[in-house]
Formats: structure tokens, C-alpha cells, sequence
């Protein structure tokens, strides 16, 4: 029996959509991004406008977890976090994936609630018991070890900002048995700090914004609200709650400087999502992760199972995705010293339409990959024809589900025998819904 071939359309193409991003690898995935953390270990992203908070990850998991401060350092792209309250140590971390970037480090005899970068260098107000007054330090994140620079006189500061404009470091105290929280001045070279008013709340955490407004997070006693700070009076002003009982840490990931990255794309196939990278040359690259979110999930490294890509490698194929959802993708450098985070590919999977997909690859010898999508729970015939239009084998002929599909034909009849080069041509059909499409063996 022939096929009527007459009828046998033109192939088209389809166009994939390439989303292309030029990445900062220093850069958080959220650039311009206000970051807030808790004592339950949850990172979350904050709207600065209405307040709301947004679940982000999971921060590193300590014997005692939770974390009272966090900071990321805009010149490299780490991040650093002081564990809760009263627990001596820190940890440098991936803010993307909330994965350590470090082991965990000890923070001597001073439990830091504040901390804040100028440059690379790191500052923190640490304090040796509760409600205690500060002491100023610099802290090196990868050893944990603080220099002191002397005593505040205040505090304890719960958090630290500093205002690049007027090269001042401001801090806010948090102690609720003290009363409201005060804000302060902090003097860097001897730490000495003056106050400039009552904020009239109970606050935790602070941090400058790239529009220089000066926000506070609220601590459990205030109920986890954000706050627009006055620099003039230390008056708080309400933003909105952010659905967390409190805000114990704030930071601020803004635009990156060096780059690493300079080429990631991330386009839909039949196949799933295709990644494609390109990095400076001169780089001594040990290897890379692929981190994935969708939607509200949470980021995941969707190159655990296999380890590291190797540093040769320049693209990825993630085949575990669901048909028309949209996946934004993260590209982790691995370098001897730390993990580097590019900013974000974002794609949407194909959609379930019924879509009959060009075979891969093709030419081919002896197997090729056929796919297709249904968009709902159908029979189907997946059959083969040689160029004159005569029944070669059916791959396929049964109920399947709405979805994606794919079969793998070997290059052989419906008897078993190889069958020899030529044009041949696979046709699906789903009720009243028929495609044909044309390829090639190549022996």
C-alpha cells in the first residue's frame, strides 16, 4: 500500500526561542535585588515598594540552623552569613542557590548581628553575649578570623549600611528589651558610633538600595515588617509586611563588575532545553554547575547527579522539563577559589501542542530520535515509509498521554532487516491530526 505523497508537505522549520543574556559573573542572578534572611534559614527577596517577601532557598545548614546577617560582596559575587543569634561562626555561600561556597567558619569570641561590605573589605558589629553593646570589626569570610577595631558604645547593631554617596556607615541597634531601635553613625577607623535617632521600632537588619533609600527589617517583637528609614531623623516609615516573623538580615545584590561570562543562551527543542556558554579564554575554569528555578520552586542543581560539567564543555542539554513551563538557568563557574554566578537564560519548554519534530540527528546511521507532543490523551500511528511511499515498520501504535514523546528507530524493517540508504519518511498521526516529515539514512 502507497502513501498519498502528493500530499506530502514542504518541512518547516521551526523557529526556536533564544533567549541571550550577557553575563556578569560577579553579579547576583537577581541583580538590583534586596535580599532579606531569617533565623529559620530562609532567604527571601523583598519588594520594595509593597513590602511582600518571596521565598527564595534554603541558606546552609548549620548543627544549629538559621542566620542572623547576611551580605553579598559586589565586587566578586560571594556572599557571606553569620548563623543566629549567640552561634560563633559564618560561612561564605552562593546567593543564587543558597549552596556553601565555603566550610563553615568560627567568628572567635564575637557573634556578629551586622555586617556590611566597603569594597572587599568586610565589616561586622559583633557583640560576646546578648543585648551587649558592639565592637567593630573587619572579618576575613574565608577564614572567619575578625581584626577588632574598637568598641561602638552602642548596640548591639543588628545591621550595618553603608551609604556610598556620603562614604558614611550607618548602623541600627536591636535589642527589644532596650526599647525601639536607635540608628546610628559608625566611625570605621576607631568604631565609635553616635546616634542619630529612634527609629520608633524594633528592628534587625538594614541596608541602602541603588535609589539611596535606607531600609530596615523588622525583628521578631515587630512582627517581620520592612521599613524606609530617614538618614536626617532615624524615623521609620512602614513599607508593608513581608510574610516573615522577622528580618534578621538584609542585603542588597546590585550590577557586577568583572566579566567572565560573556555568552548564555538558553533555547527550546524536542529535546527539552538547549544551554550554550562562551567564557574569557584566560580563565582557569575547574568546571561548571547549571542551577534551575521555575516558578516559586526553589533553585536546583540539575548537574548533581553527574557532577561537574566538564571545563570543556560548552552547552548542556536539560531534558527534564514540563512541556510550555518557563525555567530560568543560572551558570556556576567553578574556579579554585569559589563558585561564580552568571545572570540568568530564561526559556520556556515547547508547548503540548500535537507537534511532529524533525528526527535527530539527520542524517543518521543507523539510529535516529523521533519526537512528538500530543496535546491530549489519543491513539496514535508513528510509521515509517521509504521514498516511494511503502510501508517500511510502525514504531508506534497505541493510546498515549497529552505530552512530549520520543521513539528511537534503529534502521530496520518491520521483520528486522537493516534497511539500506536512502530518503525515508515518518508520519504521526492522532484522529484526525496527520504531519509527515523527511530524513535521511546515510550508511
Amino acid at each position: 500500500m502507497r502513501a498519498p505523497f502528493a500530499a506530502i508537505r514542504a518541512i518547516h522549520l521551526r523557529v526556536a526561542l533564544s533567549i541571550a543574556a550577557l553575563l556578569l559573573v560577579s553579579s547576583s542572578v537577581h541583580a538590583q535585588s534586596l535580599f532579606g534572611c531569617n533565623n529559620a534559614g530562609d532567604l527571601f527577596i523583598l519588594n520594595t515598594v509593597t513590602g511582600a517577601g518571596t521565598h527564595f532557598c534554603n541558606l546552609p545548614t548549620y548543627p544549629d540552623p538559621g542566620a542572623n546577617e547576611i551580605e553579598y560582596n559586589n565586587v566578586d559575587g560571594s556572599a557571606f552569613l553569620q548563623a543566629r543569634d549567640g552561634v560563633f561562626s559564618g560561612q561564605m555561600f552562593s546567593l543564587y542557590s543558597c549552596g556553601a561556597m565555603g566550610p563553615l567558619v568560627n567568628t572567635g569570641s564575637l557573634s556578629f548581628n551586622g555586617l556590611e561590605y566597603v569594597g572587599s573589605v568586610l565589616y561586622g558589629t559583633g557583640i560576646p553575649n546578648p543585648c551587649a553593646a558592639s565592637q567593630l570589626a573587619i572579618i576575613d569570610p574565608v577564614t572567619g578570623a575578625p581584626t577588632i577595631i574598637g568598641p561602638t558604645g552602642q548596640g548591639p547593631i543588628a545591621g550595618l549600611a553603608w551609604d556610598e554617596t556620603a562614604n558614611v556607615m550607618y548602623g541600627v541597634t536591636g535589642c527589644s528589651q532596650q526599647g525601639p531601635s536607635k540608628l546610628v553613625v559608625v566611625n570605621l577607623t576607631t568604631g565609635s558610633a553616635s546616634v542619630v535617632g529612634s527609629t520608633g521600632k524594633n528592628l534587625g537588619s538594614l541596608e541602602f538600595a541603588p535609589n539611596g533609600l535606607l531600609y530596615a527589617g523588622g525583628d521578631t517583637k515587630d512582627g517581620g515588617n520592612l521599613y524606609a528609614i530617614s538618614t536626617v531623623s532615624g524615623a521609620a516609615t512602614l513599607v508593608g509586611p513581608t510574610g516573615f516573623t522577622s528580618v534578621t538580615g538584609l542585603t542588597f545584590a546590585s550590577q557586577a563588575l568583572p566579566v567572565l561570562v560573556s555568552r548564555f543562551d538558553a533555547t527550546p527543542t524536542v529535546r527539552g532545553i538547549d544551554l550554550h556558554w562562551s567564557i574569557a579564554a584566560d580563565e582557569k575554569v575547574n568546571g561548571f554547575r547549571l542551577y534551575r528555578r521555575s516558578g516559586d520552586e526553589s533553585p536546583v542543581d540539575i548537574t548533581t547527579q553527574n557532577g561537574l560539567i566538564t571545563a570543556a564543555a560548552r552547552s548542556f542539554v536539560d531534558e527534564h522539563v514540563r512541556e510550555g513551563e518557563s525555567y530560568e538557568y543560572v551558570l556556576a563557574v567553578i574556579t579554585d577559589d569559589r563558585e561564580w554566578l552568571s545572570m540568568p537564560a530564561r526559556a520556556r519548554a515547547l508547548s503540548g501542542a500535537f507537534q511532529l519534530y524533525q528526527n535527530t540527528p539527520n542524517p543518521f546511521n543507523p539510529l535516529t530520535s523521533i519526537a512528538f507532543t500530543l496535546a491530549e490523551r489519543s491513539a496514535v500511528a508513528l510509521t515509517i515509509y521509504d521514498v516511494h511511499g511503502a510501508f517500511v515498520r510502525r514504531l508506534e501504535g497505541s493510546t498515549l498521554d497529552a505530552g512530549r514523546h520520543a521513539y528511537v528507530w534503529d534502521g530496520k524493517n518491520a521483520v528486522g532487516m537493516s534497511v539500506s540508504s536512502g530518503i525515508y519518511f515518518y508520519r504521526l498521526t492522532s484522529g484526525k491530526q496527520s504531519e509527515m516529515k523527511k530524513m535521511v539514512l546515510l550508511k
